[in-house]
């Protein structure tokens, strides 16, 4: 009783933080894709020796990693979206387009390879190392630092207003602009600089130090 005494303070001041209250729905709001990817993952490896067998002898083990790969394995982009999304929500700004520009920072932190140049022009691909269980606490920071950000600039009025008989979706979509130009050249030139260090990305720096 003495220990709950003195905790309880404590636990109510931590469960109203908006910031650890975004992490909570952010990821209740992931929770059907970490939901599908448990059913897939359960699928492909039910342990009974038949049923295995014939998901060997079909080659359908393949066709169980889709889901897997676009829910567990990308579950740091995800939560970027989802978090940020959360946390726009309580400072009553346009949720959506903050998820959205989080989102879009999160991939611009993450490393990805050049490949041949084509008809169609550079190629290029993101490995999925960042992109799952690896890059979660990369994905967290971010969506704070962009949702932040974002309602920050929002609420001092550094946006473009549209008149009043302008469609709603319209208006909303421009007064993101200037925010979105502003977070996520903040972003471009942290990746730039970490890409020049011996970590190489943030989510290195970030996996060592603190996720590790």
């Amino acid at each position: 009783e003495k220990v709950q005494e003195k905790l309880q303070p404590l636990a109510t001041v931590i469960g109203q933080n908006k910031y650890l209250q975004s992490v909570m729905k952010g990821m209740m709001l992931a929770l059907p894709a970490t939901i599908m990817s448990s059913f897939a993952t359960l699928l492909k490896i039910f342990p009974i020796p038949a049923y295995q067998n014939f998901i060997t002898n079909h080659g359908l083990g393949k066709f169980f990693d889709i889901p897997i790969n676009f829910t567990n394995n990308f579950m740091a982009v995800i939560i970027s979206f989802a978090v940020a999304y959360a946390l726009a929500t309580s400072f009553e700004v346009n949720a959506f387009a903050a998820g959205l520009i989080s989102m879009i920072a999160f991939f611009i932190m993450t490393p990805y390879n050049l490949g041949e140049v084509g008809p169609l022009g550079q190629a290029f691909n993101i490995p999925n190392t960042w992109l799952g269980a690896q890059g979660l606490f990369t994905g967290i920071i971010v969506a704070f630092i962009s949702a932040r950000l974002f309602a920050g600039i929002t609420k001092k009025g550094l946006i473009i207003k549209m008149p009043e008989s302008v469609p709603e979706f319209i208006s909303q979509s421009f007064s993101s602009l200037i925010p979105g130009i502003i977070i996520l050249t903040m972003f471009t030139i942290i990746s730039a600089l970490f890409s020049m260090t011996s970590y190489g990305s943030i989510h290195a720096f970030i996996y060592k130090f603190l996720q590790t």
